[in-house]
């Protein structure tokens, strides 16, 4: 299980993440998501998530 959290002020990239996140996981708080998944998996979504990030 991985326990991933963010603070993101930009409130357009802070949406595409969540909408994200939600694809691997569910959201425990505001900005924190519980997501089962495998090592890949976080992989596959480390890698999408760095590709938001640099777009904005």
């Amino acid at each position: 299980m991985y326990l991933i959290s963010y603070d993101i002020t930009d409130n357009r990239v802070r949406n595409k993440v969540a909408k994200e996140l939600s694809d691997y996981g569910r959201r425990v708080q505001y900005s924190v998501f519980e997501c089962r998944i495998t090592e890949q998996q976080y992989r596959e979504l480390y890698h999408k998530l760095v590709v938001l990030m640099q777009r904005s």
